[in-house]
């Protein structure tokens, strides 16, 4: 009988299950935790509120200091997936296979010469003991070939999206009479939420902007003094992190998506926005095209009024849009989360069975 290996995968970025990679650990485990596997046994290493939460078919470990400080003297494993580049948790090295997912290099963008080449420097140090590498886009495919030495081979895999409709259809949301901008995700500069606030000065009283996301950032403190000197405080609205039964809610019943984003691994609200059918709004940076291809409508302008006036023209054929509408949603049936753990689960077969 072959023997059943073990693999844990790091799951710590629970610990914010708001944010885009606490989003992707949270729905991770839930479909993998769904994949019984003769072959493979898994432990989810979780935060101590999440023990269980997946249910019985996988067991735990904490991220608790123990397994942070001390991992040689631990229990190890067959295969460690840290499903992220930043953890702070390692396997035993010279028991384990160790596969490195990296989201990104968008701090190359974001911080300072100094402190981007002192993190790369440490991802270095991370990817020269990994035995396998994936990541999320061929765009950071491609940044990660130019800006790191590899010696194994990396994988894309992209994320799935899913968009639940909620059992109760109560929100505490009400925009009567108003068509809602959407925009989701964290509220930071990198995400260029910005440039919308006085876009929105070009566009009639009925459209209002809808952020959701943190809203006590100083980027979100520095949005709200925008705002104020805009003299928008009732038309634009920061309303905080939002459930995913209000995200569903929120996506449902805007009037289009807008996403500015600067920099994105993969940029999953857009798609999720696409499930939906409803119209987005983009630039075409970083991987944004790669997953919105032609079924978003890319600003090509940072101009707040040539902006707006883009938007204005792009929703005026009610005929094209309803047809649109239906492509969008086929096109973001493609990303499941089904198609995303498959490929995992066989990347995790490969690696055990070369070794």
């Amino acid at each position: 009988m072959k023997k059943t290996k073990t693999v844990l995968i790091d799951l710590d970025k629970l610990k914010n299950s708001y944010n885009g990679l606490g989003q992707f650990a949270l729905k991770l485990g839930k479909y993998i935790a769904k994949n019984t596997c003769d072959d493979l046994k898994f432990t989810f290493l979780v935060p101590r509120n999440y023990v269980g939460y997946f249910g019985n078919q996988v067991e735990y470990e904490i991220t608790d200091w123990k397994r942070r400080y001390f991992p040689r003297f631990l229990k190890s494993y067959d295969l460690w997936h840290a499903i992220h580049q930043d953890s702070n948790f390692y396997p035993n090295f010279k028991k384990t296979s160790y596969l490195l997912t990296i989201h990104d290099l968008n701090f190359l963008k974001e911080k300072n010469y100094s402190k981007a080449q002192k993190r790369l420097k440490h991802l270095q140090s991370k990817v020269n003991k990994a035995t396998a590498l994936t990541t999320i886009s061929y765009f950071s495919k491609k940044q990660i070939e130019e800006n790191l030495i590899l010696t194994q081979p990396i994988e894309v895999i992209y994320n799935g999206i899913e968009i639940q409709e909620p059992q109760s259809s109560f929100s505490k949301y009400h925009f009567e009479n108003q068509k809602v901008l959407l925009g989701i995700g964290v509220i930071q500069p990198k995400k260029n939420w910005h440039i919308l606030v006085e876009m929105m000065k070009f566009l009639p009283q009925e459209y209002i902007l809808v952020l959701a996301g943190d809203n006590q950032t100083n980027y979100a403190k520095f949005i709200h003094q925008l705002i104020t000197r805009f003299e928008l405080q009732n038309r634009i609205y920061l309303i905080g992190k939002v459930t995913e039964e209000e995200k569903y809610f929120l996506l449902k019943n805007c009037f289009s998506f807008v996403f500015p984003s600067k920099y994105e691994g993969m940029g999953m609200p857009p798609l999720e926005a696409m499930r939906l059918g409803k119209s987005v709004f983009v630039f075409p940076n970083s991987s944004i095209p790669e997953f919105c291809k032609d079924y978003a409508f890319y600003w090509n302008s940072e101009n707040p009024q040539n902006m707006a006036e883009f938007f204005l023209n792009c929703n005026q054929n009610i005929d094209y849009q309803t047809d649109f509408e239906k492509k969008r949603i086929d096109y973001s049936r493609q990303f499941h989360w089904q198609n995303t753990i498959q490929n995992y689960l066989s990347l995790y077969r490969k690696i055990l069975n070369h070794d």
